[in-house]
């Protein structure tokens, strides 16, 4: 077992280990006034659920076949994480009491007097308020995220969105550009759903189709039963994809930089099975009646050091004739303040992913947030600064928490206008 692997998993057992001794301690102090057998009972139960964790865990995280998501893998996975996003929520109510009792144990030291305990009254103590309250809270989330997994991860949602470009020609007006991103294929345990999405897609009747990258989590072979389902997307002008920063397989430790290289070699294979011409760093002039539509497509770029920055746009404009509007394909919405918008005023708009939304937020007509706002200033929807636009598509797949909770999967149609 490589060092990276056991320091992950000595911290996940960690962090697993002490979440549930904490929470435990809690509902040990809940359960004081009940029958011993009901006691006992309660603590078996949590005890056997951390052992199933911890066994789970070392199991995927040591297997390679593991990798891809199955059905097993996604509930899971699924009831894990919703497991412990309530867990930390209860412990965070636990520790509020410790601070609590720390500073009433304080007074009583330094004072010399004791503090009357509210349960001599006859009523509640303040822990068995902070404890329930903490239970009944953690418990939200936990239903909202299983929810999400079960019914949401895969409620394809349909977004019209007009384009407007300035200047655009006639010959244009009233082509539709449909964008997936963010597939990762190893994720998708619901082959029937996925095929069901893809149906919705071809209903749309694209003029130009492309997908925005991450087709995979880390390894070619994950879109192997995907290929022939996302063959069947077809556009009249064209079918284009490039990539993201999972395709480089870049998150996984390979044995040799050979079997890397070989991996990304399939990977790219994959996308010509499918029928997409992947653009890396390269572009394509497409024209109706005349008039030039100059269709840019880069590598992966991302603001942050763990991402890679193989987008050039330069090398892809490189050789471009004369055209009447221009837009851009990169996987990555940091790119667009970075580079695009300060470099290459004359793309009209950009397409991205990457962010996923987060899976998780609120979005409705007068309310929108998500916790990747806080890294990412564009991550869902329609963006515009000085006559230039960037979408970032909310993504089609999944990635780590196997659902989606307010943040839906997205397939984009855009009407130029």
């Amino acid at each position: 077992m490589k060092s990276p692997l056991l320091n992950t998993l000595v911290f996940v057992f960690g962090f697993i280990i002490i979440t549930d001794l904490f929470a435990y301690r809690a509902i040990r102090f809940l359960m004081r006034g009940k029958r011993k057998f009901w006691r006992r009972f309660v603590g078996a139960v949590h005890f056997g659920i951390t052992l199933a964790v911890l066994a789970g865990f070392l199991y995927f995280f040591t297997s390679v076949t593991a990798e891809r998501y199955g059905t097993f893998r996604t509930f899971f996975s699924g009831f894990v994480m919703a497991f412990y996003v309530s867990k930390i929520i209860f412990t965070v109510f636990v520790l509020f009491e410790d601070v609590l009792r720390f500073f009433e144990w304080m007074t009583e030291r330094y004072r010399k007097r004791n503090v009357q305990k509210i349960e001599e009254k006859g009523g509640m103590s303040r822990a068995d308020f902070i404890y329930s309250a903490g239970a009944i809270t953690a418990a939200v989330p936990f239903y909202l995220m299983l929810r999400g997994v079960y019914k949401s991860a895969y409620d394809y949602q349909v977004h019209r969105v007009k384009l407007e470009i300035p200047n655009l020609p006639k010959a244009w007006r009233g082509k539709r550009i449909v964008q997936l991103s963010d597939i990762h294929s190893g994720s998708l345990a619901d082959i029937d759903a996925v095929a069901k999405g893809v149906q919705m897609v071809k209903d749309t009747k694209p003029d130009i189709f492309m997908f925005t990258g991450d087709l995979v989590n880390n390894f070619a072979w994950e879109a192997n039963d995907m290929v022939d389902i996302f063959r069947g997307i077809k556009a009249d002008i064209g079918t284009y994809s490039i990539l993201g920063n999972h395709d480089y397989g870049l998150y996984h430790h390979w044995e040799s930089k050979e079997a890397m290289e070989q991996n990304f070699r399939d990977l790219v294979n994959t996308h010509k099975e499918i029928g997409w011409n992947l653009m890396r760093n390269e572009h394509e002039v497409l024209e109706i009646g005349g008039r030039k539509l100059g269709l840019l497509g880069v590598e992966n770029w991302g603001h942050s050091a763990r991402f890679p920055k193989r987008g050039d746009v330069n090398l892809a404009e490189r050789g471009m004739q004369k055209v009447d509007f221009k837009l851009l394909m990169s996987h990555d919405p940091s790119h667009w303040d970075a580079v695009v918008r300060k470099e290459h005023r004359d793309i009209a708009a950009m397409f991205s992913g990457h962010t996923h939304g987060a899976q998780l937020g609120i979005e409705n007509k007068f309310f929108k947030w998500s916790p990747v706002q806080y890294i990412y200033k564009q991550w869902a929807g329609m963006y515009e600064q000085n006559g230039q636009q960037l979408y970032v598509n909310r993504g089609f797949g999944f990635i780590g928490y196997p659902g989606r909770v307010g943040i839906l999967p997205e397939i984009t149609v855009f009407e130029l206008a």
